[in-house]
This record gives structure tokens, sequence and C-alpha cells, in this order.
């Protein structure tokens, strides 16, 4: 079931300071990202750029260099850079080849080529992006700017996401990251272009990690191993999502987790959330500006109930921006039912209907119909000596049978081996030699009997 949308982020630039309240991810105090660039004289840099060795200047950008300069034959060949554990293709695909240490001033070497990039690819065996990598935002350092960045491609090995790794990096939209992923940190992917995403189960979700990523939309699904890093806030602040789907497994949400998330219109939360926030005692943390109406959907005596009342009471008037509908109750409304799949001869059909409240759907089972098989056709007439053949279509789907007809019945002559039954029993078939042969010289005598005798008479 889904869950979740965020609202644009502005984040915080102080490395310690972090949002507190919202209890829900629905909750936040608001935040202020600042992207501080200084563009500097692209031409000066340049000239530098072939050096991997000339560290970046302070508060400067990085220019990329002209085609066939110096910094473009890095590796030797046209087009194609290179580094300590990385290497840039002709097409702008930066490969990281083993963990790279990142430097004290966050100016890695592949800034220089930043313009250039528009891939980032890990290889089998890397297991960590340190922090900022490639983010247009930094803290405690003027940002280079990846403005062709789009895509990004985890290894199968890779265990850890830094800090800030594509902070601010708007232009990417294109993100896929690995199973055995283990931690996503803080702001990793804050104020990216990122449209959607499959996160990965068993990560720990670092603070503000998605946050600002306005244009990530649809349904969002939190697997059950999901964990969020403590004493953070707004993992998912300002999403574009719609729908979030907390599946069964994930214990706990952290404040203003939601917060934000201006198209977000419902959330569904499994009996296994025991807490949304900090404790209602402590500090109720349910801020919930300017939100349509959004439906929380769980199950009655959970965390999600609790949660709608406890904010019903701290909102007597103006209430509209929370409902609680109950998966395990009676009040569903659903509409008419709607084929997943027909129903065919062999195989069974499936249709559906959802709850107009909170979209849950019902599935039921067609039982299969069966061939519709006309009288068939004779295909081939049957004989004394060989049976034949009827052949029978599906009306339905045109399939084919076909069964044999009997022999036909042996005549009398066949049936006795060729012999003809008479007074005197059994007499040979006419097309015995020695029976005409017996008739030949029978019909002679008789013959010279008559002829004897009549010559007596005269």
């Amino acid at each position: 079931m889904p869950l979740g949308a965020y609202a644009p982020l502005e984040q915080e630039v102080m490395m310690g300071s972090r949002r507190s309240g919202g209890a829900f991810p629905l909750i936040a105090a608001s935040v202020v990202l600042v992207s501080a660039f200084a563009a500097g004289p692209a031409a000066a840099l340049a000239a530098e750029a072939g050096d991997l060795e000339v560290p970046f200047a302070q508060d400067q950008r990085v220019a990329l260099a002209v085609e066939g300069s110096p910094a473009s034959a890095g590796a030797g060949t046209e087009g194609i850079a290179a580094g300590d554990g990385w290497t840039l293709d002709a097409d702008g695909v930066l490969t990281i080849e083993k963990d790279v240490s990142k430097p004290s001033d966050l100016r890695y070497e592949w800034g220089r080529y930043a313009e250039r990039i528009r891939e980032v690819r890990l290889a089998e065996g890397v297991t960590a992006i340190p922090n900022g990598a490639f983010a247009s935002s930094s803290y405690g350092v003027s940002p280079i700017e990846y403005p062709n960045l789009t895509k990004f491609t985890a290894s199968s090995t890779l265990k850890t996401i830094g800090w800030d790794v594509f902070s601010g990096t708007r232009s990417l939209t294109e993100v896929h990251l690995n199973d055995g992923l283990e931690a996503v940190n803080h702001s990793a992917f804050a104020n990216t272009g990122i449209t959607s995403i499959v996160l990965p189960d068993n990560v720990t979700w670092g603070g503000d990690c998605f946050a600002g990523c306005s244009q990530l939309g649809g349904t969002l699904v939190i697997p059950g191993g999901s964990k969020f890093e403590e004493g953070h806030n707004a993992t998912f602040y300002g999403v574009g999502v719609d729908t979030v789907v907390i599946e069964e497994g994930v214990t706990w949400i952290p404040n203003g987790a939601f917060n934000g998330c201006a198209n977000l219109k419902r959330v569904y939360l499994p009996k296994s959330v025991v807490q949304i926030g900090d404790t209602y005692e402590t500090s109720p943390g349910i801020y919930y500006d300017s939100f349509d109406p959004c439906l929380i959907v769980g199950y009655r005596g959970t965390a999600a109930e609790q949660y709608v009342e406890h904010w019903l009471e701290l909102n007597p008037e103006g209430n509209e921006g929370l409902a609680f509908h109950a998966i395990d109750g009676e009040e569903h409304e659903f509409g008419p039912w709607e084929s997943v799949s027909e129903a065919t001869c062999t195989a069974e059909g499936i249709r559906k209907h959802s709850c107009a409240i909170c979209g849950a759907e019902r599935t039921e089972v067609l039982p299969a119909l069966g061939h519709a098989w006309g009288e068939g056709v004779v295909t081939a007439e049957p004989t004394e000596s060989a049976e034949g053949s009827r052949t029978f279509t599906c009306g339905r789907c045109g399939v084919t049978r076909t069964e044999s007809i009997a022999r036909l019945e042996q005549g009398p002559s066949a049936a006795n081996g060729g012999k003809t039954e008479g007074a005197g029993g059994s007499l040979p078939a006419t097309g015995d030699p020695a029976f005409t042969l017996g008739i030949m010289t029978a019909s002679g005598a008789a013959v010279a009997a008559l002829g004897e005798a009549l010559r007596r008479r005269k």
C-alpha cells in the first residue's frame, strides 16, 4: 500500500543544525537551503586544467577545458581523462574503479571536468562513495556544479553513500541503487531532479537524504526492512509523491519525514509501525501545514489511528488536513468490477475493484471457460481396411481436436475366408481355378450325354 509525498525542500547550510519537530513524516519545521556558488573566471582555470596536481582555487568554478586541450587529453587519449581510481570517457561516463578517499576540501579530481560528466558508474568492488563527491552544494565549500550529470548507477558491492554526495545536482534524474546497500547518509540526494526511485530493502536512511526532490512523483514504497537515522528529520521532506506505502516491518517514522509534501494524498501504515515521530508527551511534533486533505490508511488500534486522533485533538478547528481510514473496517466503498485478465478456455481470469475511499483493492478469480466444441467435420471416411477421422474446432479459441471413426464391417464373403455356403456345403469361390476347371469338365460331360441321347432317338 502507498504512502508519501514531499514538497520542494530548502536545506540548512550549517553542518550540525538539523530540523526538529514534526512527528509524522508530515511534520517539520521550515528549512532553508543555501547554494552559494561563486562563478570564477573560466579562462583563468583552463590553462591549469591539464595538471591534475594543481589544487582547485577556493571559491572558484572549475571550467571544462576545450576539446584538444591538455585537460581533455589527460589520459593520453583525446576526449578521455583519468585520475587516481577513476576514468572519464569521451561519452561523459565517469567510472569510479575503487574506493576513493575524501579530500579535505571536498575538491575531487574529477571536478575539473564537471561540465563534461553526464553519468557516474561504480565498478564492481567499490563499496563506498565519500561525502560530497558530486555535490553542487556542500557544507563549508563553494560548490562545483555538475550541470549535465543525469544518471547514477551503483555497483552490486556498494554499501555506503556518504553525506551530500549528489546534493543540489538538479540535473540528476535517474538513480539506480543496489540490493545490499546498507546506509544512505544525510542529504545524499537532496534537491536533485530524481523522478522515480526504487528503494532497496534493509537500508538505514539519513535525514534529508531525499529532501527537496520535488520531481519525485507517483507512489513511494518504503520496504519493510528500512530504518531511519536517529536524531535527524525530514528524510523525504518536500518530495512530490502523492502516495506512500510503508511495508510491514518498519517500526518508526521520524519527525517530519514527509512534511512539506504538497501532493500527498494517501499514507499507508502497517501494524508494525508503533511510533510516529517523538512521543506525544515530550514533543507532539505534529505540524501539518498547507496540505490538502490527506488520508492515513491503517489498522484499528494502531499508531496510525492514534496519530490521527492526536492530530484532531491538537487541531479541533480546521482539522480537514488529516483523516483516518481503517483497512480492517467495513466502510469500504468498492466500485464496479474491472477486468484484469479475461478467462479463456484453458486459463482462469481475474477481476478487481477498488475502494473509493482508500484505494484498497479486492480481486476475484474467474474459472476457465472450457472449450466450445461443435459437431465436428469428417476429415477422412472409414473403410473396411482403415479407420476414418472427425475433426472438432473450438468456437471460442479455434483450437482443434481429432477423433477416430471405426472401420466399416466386412461383407459375408470376406467374413468366411472366401467360401460360399450352400445346401451341399461350402463351395469354393468362383475365382478358384480348380472350381472353374470342374465346371468346365461337368459342362462338357453333360453336352456329350445329351448328344448321345438324341442320336439314339433317330
